[in-house]
This record gives C-alpha cells, structure tokens and sequence, in this order.
C-alpha cells in the first residue's frame, strides 16, 4: 500500500468497529512507525491504540527487489489482531495525541474541569503523553 493512504485504509478498516484482524504489505517504514515503543517520542494515537487493543505484528520484511518493476522502497508484511472493537478508544488517542509535545495540563485545557482532576490523580501532569506507561494512558482514556 503506498505510504500516502496507509493511514486512511487503516482507518477505514478500524471505523468498521467490529473485531476484526488484518494483514497488508506496506512500507517498511510505515510498518516500524505504526510499532510501539514504551515512552517513546515517536509514539502515536495508531501505534499506541495497537498495543492497548491488540497484537500487532511485523511478519515479513519484503525487499524491493522481489518485484518488477522495483520500487525504490522495501515492504513489510504486517498482522493486527484486535482484542476487540473500539473505534472510539482510537478517536481518544487523537485527542491525546493531536500535541504530543505539549505537557498533559497544556493538552487538557479544553476538558471540563472535574475530568482535568480525574486525571490529575492518576497521572501527573507535567509530563508529555510520550512519557506515559500504557497502563496510564488506558487510565486516562477510561476518564475522558
């Protein structure tokens, strides 16, 4: 699948809301960036709803020499199994992520006040979502 519509078939597939496995060849860049890493900076709300609601996979570097013509990228087969339907968790994580940068107070300031609270108990709210556990960040997803 080219780079430029990963996302949005990924999406589409999600927005389904059924639970639901896939696999599709993208690439290989794509497929490292959609893997979690724990606190990472280069996390994201997809990568990120991967590892809370699923496993997801890379199964198979594929070089671009195995087509003709050759592209001038190498592919990734990828597996996502889901544990169940959430597209809404999904719609959360972009909320959470939309500025990943800023610290979780700046990012919550468009929340009511009484969730801001919430959520101050359970995490503090000086540090980034990148900085987050899962755990965490399912907590927070379950306020909001």
């Amino acid at each position: 699948i080219p780079y430029n519509i990963t996302k949005k078939i990924i999406y589409k597939i999600l927005s389904l809301n059924k639970p639901i496995s896939f696999a599709l060849m993208v690439q290989k860049e794509v497929a490292i960036k959609y893997l979690y890493k724990d606190q990472a900076s280069t996390n994201n709300a997809l990568n990120t709803y991967f590892a809370l609601n699923g496993n997801y996979k890379i199964l198979l570097d594929v070089p671009s020499s195995s087509f003709l013509p050759s592209p001038k990228v190498d592919s990734a087969f990828v597996i996502f199994e889901a544990n169940s339907a959430d597209f809404i968790m999904l719609k959360k994580l972009e909320k959470l992520y939309i500025n990943k940068n800023k610290t979780l107070r700046n990012n919550f300031n468009s929340f009511d006040k009484d969730v801001c609270q919430k959520i101050a108990n359970v995490v503090d709210l000086s540090l980034r979502i990148h900085q987050l556990s899962l755990e965490q960040i399912r907590k927070i997803i379950e306020l909001i």
